[in-house]
């Protein structure tokens, strides 16, 4: 397990906490789109890292059993709800409906915000022709912004399997690809928690080399490259959401689900209820 030395924020992380919620000790970003947005155009010219990272059920039940994960995801105040399910719980916590913030909206809007803010981004992950595309998309929605991108080479272990970590050798590729580009806003899309990992590591390299936005994205060029086909909005507003990809991955997604959506419930609602039986007394 990684010491707290080992995970404490880099020299120029943003660690500013307000009023960030939690949910089964994880801090969530409850405070909307527009203060999230108007938290980046204050942090840049400041010269800080402010990494956004994505919470669901699943997200909440796999950090348990991965600590390094755990303690990273703890250390960050703007970690987004990119699930209905956490949404729905911190809002039974809290009493409150937050707003929900999608992570594969957030990367066009984030695309967005950088075209008019005159900053670069650099698109890190996916394969080749997902990138490619993905790329062209956010392009025809942004023509001034400007855009780089790179797709490392998919790494396995000797069964076969994805890789857990990048390598020295790839990750030396990477660095020096963004030292070269010097974006502002990075767009990592290696998986999880593989891309929160890579970035935990490197926060001090990336901040000299520019990066002030650090956001990891895991598959979101897959829906914006049209490879793998979002939930219609009322689907996802429902909650409903793991059974359209579920259903449409069946062999990926099954295992997992089974596992760690009935105890994100178990879980969930203990830590939603305690909380409100402690304020209640």
């Amino acid at each position: 397990m990684a010491t707290k030395s080992s995970l404490a924020p880099a020299a120029g992380v943003a660690t500013e906490v307000h009023g960030v919620h939690e949910l089964l000790g994880l801090p969530v970003w409850t405070q909307g789109r527009s203060a999230l947005f108007d938290l980046m155009r204050e942090g840049v010219p400041k010269g800080e890292l402010i990494e956004l990272h994505s919470v669901n059920a699943e997200i909440s039940m796999q950090v348990r059993n991965e600590p390094d994960y755990l303690e990273l995801m703890r250390l960050n105040p703007t970690n987004i709800m990119d699930g209905e399910g956490v949404r729905r719980m911190v809002a039974l916590k809290y009493g409150q409906l937050f707003e929900r913030i999608s992570g594969s909206d957030l990367v066009t809007e984030l695309a967005t915000l950088a075209a008019e803010e005159s900053w670069s981004v650099f698109l890190l992950g996916a394969s080749e022709a997902v990138s490619e595309r993905a790329a062209a998309k956010l392009l025809e929605l942004n023509p001034r912004l400007a855009l780089a991108r790179w797709s490392p080479p998919f790494e396995c272990d000797e069964r076969g399997a994805p890789t857990a970590r990048v390598s020295e050798a790839v990750t030396a590729e990477i660095l020096e690809r963004i030292a070269r580009a010097r974006p502002t806003v990075l767009i990592a899309c290696l998986g999880s928690p593989k891309q929160e990992l890579w970035v935990k590591q490197h926060e001090a390299t990336l901040l000299a080399s520019g990066v002030r936005i650090v956001m990891g994205a895991g598959g979101s060029l897959d829906f914006l490259a049209e490879k793998t086909k979002r939930a219609p909005k009322r689907v996802s507003d429902m909650g409903l959401e793991w059974l359209w990809r579920l259903a449409h991955e069946p062999r990926a997604r099954f295992s997992r689900m089974a596992t760690r959506l009935p105890r994100f419930v178990v879980h969930g609602l203990s830590d939603a209820l305690a909380h409100r039986w402690r304020k209640a007394g």
